[in-house]
């Protein structure tokens, strides 16, 4: 329950003219059930709500067509007064878009009319149909970095990008690692210290039709401190500029490009940005603030409002300010644990506060609206926003990690209650005689401004209920009061409306002969044999268990059930370890009222059956439970009586102890990733306490969800400390012996090491921590911190999976669906020696990798093991073809006795440091370039792996990388290879290619979010 005491103002959002027009053209011209799903998005870009009446099952209808095909109407007053665009993708109801796997934006700032084509991804601002008109012979190209740094970038060009190489003679194309200064280009002059321009030759459209675009890249040189030559400036695709967007006076036609940004600008942008409910700043420390993308001119202030009031405008005053701290342009060095935390922040403005202001900062000013400013000589507004929080609140309140009685204890008589609520402005405490009764005391709570921690204390709380009176200031809502529940909670009452008040070293909470009972051993972490379960299916069925505890915590309490007597079976077997899927607090289930589908029988192809599961999706009483609510709490749909917070807690311990008597040891599924609700959801607990602070953030202030929930930042103090006090809470107080977390690898390694330590230290015993460390999203390849994941956890003792035998064994991978299910054929199911006719057209050199990787995921963890490929046939031969050349050394007229090299064959083999990205091997099959008797596979931008070496995987801490050079080869290869050396450019930049890398986005935003709706996560 939450309650606005002040609403920030709202912002002027300027109206479309009228509606906007989106035209869309298919080659084949079959439109049949085509339509336009639609979205509202901020300034910021963000998601803010659907269009009306459109759903990914019911997409926006045509309006109607003309002569380039059809088209839709988009009504601008439909929207959301915040909106300052929408988002789209055509496509069928409930298909993929075309094309697939991509979102698409436009802004009413950008016009009322666009044009789409089929299989395209780009949104034409001018009917592309009308090229032919289009007289152009350079682009002039404006570079804007407000870093002013332009030493350490350059442009690599190919001529088959319809460049006009003929007008760019003596600068040097088609090579990656030397490209070309930007002062070398014709026309090229500096406009300012964050601006230069030049002219780009290209080939006349007007001459030929099909020259309908030209693309390049701009990217690092091989000295470029932040990435080397790698780094495509913002950039995951070519540049690619259509002229059906440009026009032309003179026959040159002018474009804009920004640090950092991935868009092509066709007329000049301003890029000044001014909000006050975005967060594209960062506090580093205590005292220093990143502003990314915004250069040291003018002076900056750091305004505050208690009430949220603050306005700011562009070209204009603040207005509705408390004050304002002034703030200096930092000349220093940022500190070495700050630089390295915040490395993924894109370059900017360092500003300082003084220690007097820091200090004010800390005591009241953090709890306030606070607004950074960058104004002109006038005191106008040029930019505006807000700084990110987690950088300052770890600093200003490290005490808090310390704290070790956060959330509720009881003492004698007395409940004590201690929240880290640093940017509140008041606390209260509410007490419930019963789950659902009305308040009975109403407890001011005192503020510890040294750890940020409020605290009150009542008498004779045992067995009662409570939750917090929050009043804090949100960004981009105002000042609130949000009724919350505790983020240390440890037991709550029906659907976790309240927290439980109670102390789990009560006898009165433990099932008889918890206090001796034993939990089996094992020699070692190696040991372990893993069964997973689900609480619900594993008795909702079983007629052997009585009605009432089918489904529940109590079903394990049936020791000659037919399950408890069939996992102890297992047990005599050799199984010693039973996983548990989500049984933590989860926001998915109704803990009463929950309804069960009744599914009628139907062919196998009908939609009756999903139509049942459908109409009570929101209702149904199973879920897998990868939805976090309350992390230290037991869910309530397993317990007897969810309305008794104590029953969940007897009865998930009577669950753990039956099954140590069964011969099983216990672990738990774990999801710390991720939250299912953030902001001031009903279900949001962490962000309605500290707004701000508890989630993985993006460059605008918007809440990372590649998890596709809510990321968590467990890399930020106190959010890592509320992991780490979950799982010893469950160590200790419920005997769970391991631990299987969820994405991992989202989570950074010094912390999970951090948790074994304290875990093992607490629970007196060691306790097993396995995760799934796989390798994406915001912090794939140790964008922000050094991973838990696969490739960068040795030593640690924390286990991770592999998904090598998955992928490789079975084939494909774990997104398959429709004819990738027949495509992707893996090792033992017929991959090439076999092929089942669905033209995915695999060969032996896909056989064979196979074969490796499936090598490497059974090497396992052995740092130092020795991998024999099935290159090293290839190496046998290379090294015999040696020989038989040095057999023909002579001594001929002029020759000098030099070897005499055996003619070249095609496309020679090529060969570069062998290096793979965090979970992601180098070298994947992907396209092919014949070399003798191997055949290297590669991808775009991702290198290959020489085909004639054997390798050692050694893994490394630091950057997330498998090395893999270390090479064992025939006595005598060296030379040759040397001979042989010839670096491979990465796609996009090959002579007689024009590689489009758009294709490979992968599927992202409303789509991302339907893909795991499909698979029922």
């Amino acid at each position: 329950m939450s309650t606005v005491l002040a609403a920030v103002p709202k912002a002027d959002t300027p109206a479309p003219a009228g509606p906007v027009k989106v035209h869309y053209q298919r080659a084949d011209g079959n439109y049949a059930d085509f339509g336009l799903h639609v979205w509202q998005v901020n300034t910021a870009n963000a998601y803010i709500a659907d269009y009306p009446n459109v759903s990914w099952t019911a997409p926006l209808a045509p309006a109607g067509s003309d002569a380039y095909g059809i088209y839709w109407l988009i009504d601008a007053s439909l929207f959301r007064a915040d909106a300052a665009g929408f988002g789209f993708i055509v496509h069928k109801p409930g298909a993929d878009g075309d094309p697939p796997g991509l979102d698409r934006l436009w802004k009413f700032s950008d016009g009322g009319e666009l044009w789409l084509k089929s299989g395209q991804a780009t949104v034409f601002r001018s009917n592309p149909d009308a090229l032919a008109t289009l007289d152009l012979n350079a682009l002039r190209i404006h570079y804007l970095r407000s870093d002013g740094d332009y030493a350490h970038w350059g442009l690599h060009l190919w001529d088959t990008s319809r460049i006009d190489a003929s007008r760019l003679a003596g600068l040097t194309l088609n090579v990656w690692d030397s490209p070309i200064a930007f002062a070398a280009m014709p026309n090229y002059r500096a406009a300012s210290a964050n601006e230069v321009l030049f002219d780009l030759p290209v080939l006349n459209p007007k001459d030929d039709i099909s020259r309908s675009a030209v693309e390049f890249i701009i990217h690092g040189t091989p000295d470029n401190p932040n990435g080397g030559s790698g780094n495509k400036d913002g950039w995951n695709d070519n540049i690619r500029v259509d002229y059906a967007n440009v026009t032309a006076v003179n026959g040159v036609a002018e474009i804009w490009l920004v640090q950092g940004t991935p868009t092509v600008f066709y007329r000049a942008p301003d890029l000044r940005q001014v909000s006050t409910t975005d967060a594209r700043a960062y506090w580093l420390t205590d005292r220093l603030i990143q502003w990314p993308k915004t250069g040291s001119s003018g002076t900056f202030k750091l305004y505050h409002s208690a009430q949220g009031q603050i306005v700011a405008k562009t070209d204009a005053a603040v207005s509705g300010a408390d004050g304002a701290i002034e703030l200096q342009v930092f000349a220093g060095t940022v500190p070495a644990d700050a630089a390295t935390r915040f490395k993924y922040v894109d370059a900017g403005v360092v500003l300082s506060v003084s220690r007097r202001d820091a200090e004010r900062l800390a005591r009241t000013l953090l709890a306030s609206q606070l607004v950074l400013v960058q104004e002109n000589a006038a005191g106008l507004v040029q930019n505006a926003t807000t700084a990110q929080l987690p950088g300052a609140l770890d600093a200003m309140f490290a005490g808090a990690a310390r704290e070790g009685e956060l959330g509720v204890t009881l003492r004698g008589q007395s409940g004590h209650f201690k929240l880290w609520a640093p940017t509140a402005q008041r606390v209260q405490l509410c007490i419930y005689d019963s789950g659902g009764s009305a308040a009975s005391a109403l407890e001011p709570m005192r503020f510890d401004r040294d750890t940020g921690i409020w605290s009150g204390q009542r008498p004779k709380l045992d067995g009662k209920y409570y939750r917090y009176a929050v009043e804090v200031f949100v960004r981009g809502t105002g000042l609130v009061r949000n009724l919350v529940t505790d983020p240390y909670s440890i037991s709550l009452t029906t659907d976790s409306k309240r927290s439980y008040i109670a102390d789990l070293d009560d006898r009165r909470l433990q099932p008889a002969g918890w206090q001796h009972h034993a939990a089996p051993r094992i020699p070692a972490q190696t040991d372990m044999s893993i069964y997973e379960l689900h609480v619900r299916d594993f008795s909702a069925n079983d007629p052997s268990v009585p009605l009432a505890d089918r489904g529940k915590y109590r079903a394990f309490t049936w020791a000659n059930s037919n399950g408890m007597r069939h996992l102890r079976a297992l047990a005599q077997a050799g199984l010693t370890d039973l996983h548990l899927l989500p049984v933590f607090d989860i926001a998915s289930v109704p803990e009463a009222g929950c309804a069960t589908p009744t599914v009628p029988a139907g062919a196998p192809d009908a939609e009756t059956q999903q139509a049942a599961v459908e109409a009570v999706k929101d209702a149904d009483c199973f879920n897998w439970g990868y939805d976090p609510y309350h992390y230290t709490a037991p869910e309530g749909s397993y317990a007897s009586d969810a309305a008794d917070g104590a029953k969940r807690i007897v009865e998930f311990r009577q669950m753990v102890m039956a099954l140590h008597q069964a011969g099983l040891r216990v672990g738990m599924d774990v999801v710390y990733n991720h939250t299912s609700a953030s902001g001031q959801n009903d279900k949001s607990v962490l962000d309605r306490i500290v707004p701000g602070y508890y989630h993985r953030l993006d460059g605008n202030g918007n809440v990372e969800r590649s998890t596709c929930c809510e990321n968590t930042a467990t890399e930020n103090l106190m959010m890592g400390k509320l992991m780490i006090d979950s799982v010893k809470t469950w160590a200790t107080q419920y005997r769970i012996d391991s631990f299987r977390f969820d994405l991992m690898a989202h989570q950074p390694r010094a912390v999970m090491e951090q948790l074994k330590r304290a875990v093992d230290k607490a629970a007196g015993r060691p306790v097993q921590l396995i995760g799934e460390g796989w390798n994406f999203g915001e912090v794939a390849n140790g964008a922000r911190f050094v991973q838990a994941s696969q490739l960068s956890l040795n030593g640690s003792g924390i286990a991770t999976f592999s998904d090598r035998a998955r992928d490789f064994v079975r084939g494909g991978g774990p997104f398959d669906g429709g004819q990738s299910l027949v495509r992707n054929q893996g090792y033992i199911n017929g991959l090439f020696y076999d092929d089942n006719g669905s033209g995915a057209g695999k060969s032996k050199t896909d056989l064979m990798w196979a074969a490796d990787i499936i090598k490497v995921g059974l090497a396992g963890s052995i740092r130092d093991y020795t991998l024999t490929t099935h290159w090293d046939a290839c190496a046998a031969a290379a090294a015999a073809r040696l020989q038989r050349a040095a057999c023909r050394l002579r001594d001929e007229p002029g020759r000098g006795g030099e070897l005499r090299r055996e003619p070249r064959q095609p496309d020679a083999v090529r060969h570069q440091r062998l290096q793979a990205a965090d979970g992601d091997l180098e070298g994947r099959p992907g396209a092919r370039a014949d070399a003798g008797c191997c055949h290297q596979r590669f991808q775009p931008g991702r290198g290959l792996f020489p085909c004639r070496h054997r390798h050692v995987a050694q893994q490394v801490d630091g950057p997330q990388q498998l090395q893999l050079g270390r090479l064992v080869q025939p006595p005598g290869l060296e030379l040759r290879r040397q001979q042989l050396r010839r670096r491979l450019a990465p796609a996009g930049r090959q002579r007689g290619q024009l590689v489009d890398h758009r294709a490979t986005a992968g599927q992202r935003g409303h789509q991302a979010g339907r893909q795991r709706d499909r698979l029922g996560a």
